[in-house]
């Protein structure tokens, strides 16, 4: 899925204050309320929801707004993702209860693998701009034709990556 940048949109951030009455979710219900934001935060936030159980060191928080029993409500792991146009539905579209059941699902997307095989090539290539689209493209295409089993493993995909004929081509200034 490609979510432009917010200054690519010229767009300002800024995050909704912390409110000990409103859970996250309440919180940045605004997101998707507001025609600017809705179209990239429909995607985003509700695979964020499904992490909430974690604080933002990771730790277990289950209850939002503190510890305290009294301000703090139950953490709603449960989202759904969907709801797309056509060439924005994915392959791992669904409702899942946590963070666990979406991990699940995303780690064996095909679409989430060759998502990271992009990642990767940009990555390991220093570049992603549009004059490196062709070998980006044509190292995914390299890519899908490993064994499944190989697409998942970080050390195979790097193989793959020197293995590339694009990764010795050079084109001339």
């Amino acid at each position: 899925m490609t979510v432009p940048s917010p200054t690519e949109l010229n767009i300002q951030v800024t995050p909704p204050m912390p409110d000990p009455n409103k859970t996250t979710r309440d919180r940045f219900a605004a997101h998707v309320s507001d025609p600017a934001c809705a179209g990239c935060h429909d995607s985003i936030d509700s695979i964020g929801f499904a992490f909430e159980k974690y604080d933002g060191m990771g730790a277990a928080r289950p209850l939002t707004n503190g510890a305290a029993m009294e301000n703090g409500k139950p953490v709603v792991t449960a989202t759904v993702l969907g709801d797309k146009t056509d060439e924005q539905k994915t392959d791992f579209d669904g409702a899942y209860a946590d963070s666990d059941a979406l991990a699940m699902a995303l780690g064996s997307s095909a679409q989430v693998r060759a998502c990271f095989a992009r990642q990767l090539f940009r990555s390991s290539a220093g570049r992603s701009d549009n004059t490196a689209r062709g070998a980006e493209e044509a190292f995914v295409t390299f890519w899908k034709q490993l064994p499944t089993e190989q697409q998942g493993n970080v050390i195979e995909s790097l193989v793959a990556f020197v293995k590339n004929p694009t990764f010795a081509q050079r084109r001339a200034p």
